[in-house]
């Protein structure tokens, strides 16, 4: 491009070779030291519980503390959809044409993707947690209960006709 550009350390000296100076400043064992610590934290999570709350990161653990997304272990592209996911609840506050039943629906179908794509980044080891039905359900529960709640609303056509054979009827 023809841009003359130059690297300069805090002292305002010019650095001839970026990567030995870092590495003479410790930065790569530094940052696995982070990484390592991060993989620690996240194993330790035996439950996290996803939840969309003003201002917050929407993950949560098992006593209800915000964890922020610099402690998990979570690979870049779930932890921005984590992220877009919160701030497009923190944007219902100042926008209220967004909070119709259909964002509310779709808020919470994507809550549950983003749980169950927490879920297979963490393993079997941490149980995500969502609010459903008056309580915190794992993933799977969720999936129980909504196979059994449409279970329950599909009517069997005989049963519902041999409930109306029992019932009188007067004219």
């Amino acid at each position: 491009v023809g841009i003359d550009t130059r690297l300069y350390n805090i002292a305002r000296e010019r650095l001839a070779n970026p990567v030995a100076c870092l590495q003479r400043c410790g930065v790569p064992d530094r940052m696995a030291n982070q990484q390592t610590k991060r993989a620690t934290f996240t194993r330790q999570q035996k439950e996290i519980r996803l939840e969309s709350e003003v201002g917050s990161s929407g993950l949560w653990n098992q006593n209800g503390l915000s964890i922020n997304y610099a402690l998990l272990d979570l690979p870049f592209p779930l932890i921005r959809q984590i992220a877009a996911w919160q701030r497009d609840y923190d944007m219902t506050f100042f926008l209220p044409d967004r909070g119709d039943n259909a964002w509310w629906e779709r808020h919470a179908q994507e809550e549950f993707d983003i749980a169950k794509a927490l879920q297979i980044a963490l393993g079997e080891n941490t149980t995500i947690k969502i609010y459903r039905h008056q309580s915190w359900m794992s993933i799977e529960d969720v999936k129980n209960q909504s196979k059994k709640n449409s279970n329950e609303s599909e009517d069997d056509p005989k049963e519902v006709q041999a409930f109306f054979d029992g019932v009188e009827t007067k004219c």
